[in-house]
């Protein structure tokens, strides 16, 4: 019976030298010279327009230099100057600070770690909330939200 070591060292041996003929082979034999088997045809480079048609056939969008510059600079702009988002909620009857809060972070307007429920109960305002619908639009922060929410209409 063999023991463990002795099994990895034949097998590693064994993969080394497989790995070794392996390599030499070839080159005593030759290339192949089966007659059946031709080289692929030799094709002439292919032209810009043949080139633009296969990038098209195959879902590549094909640019000129002048088209991919305005493309860049309006994606910068875009980058420097997001649109502002709209964004409308609607707090229900009943709903509590914890709600509104997983509501708003829900809604994208303030972060998961935020001090929302912390600014409401400092100002005393937990009870103040009013139902119905806010449209937000922009960058807000807490204190314009709980502005907002608890204000009288």
């Amino acid at each position: 019976m063999m023991d463990k070591q002795s099994l990895l060292l034949g097998a590693g041996l064994g993969m080394i030298l497989s790995a070794v003929v392996l390599h030499y082979i070839p080159p005593l034999f030759g290339p192949a010279t089966d007659p059946s088997v031709s080289p692929p045809p030799k094709s002439a480079p292919l032209t810009v327009e043949q080139g633009e048609k296969w990038m098209s056939e195959h879902g590549y969008v094909v640019m000129k230099q002048k088209q991919w510059n305005e493309y860049e600079k309006k994606r910068k702009e875009l980058e420097a100057n997001p649109p502002k988002s709209t964004i409308t909620i609607y707090i229900q009857p009943g709903s509590n600070v914890e709600g509104i809060e997983r509501m708003l972070v829900g809604a994208g307007l303030l972060p998961q770690q935020n001090q929302f429920i912390r600014l409401m109960k400092e100002k005393d305002l937990t009870r103040r909330v009013r139902t119905g619908a806010y449209t937000f639009e922009g960058k807000v922060n807490e204190e314009l939200i709980i502005e907002e929410i608890t204000r009288q209409r």
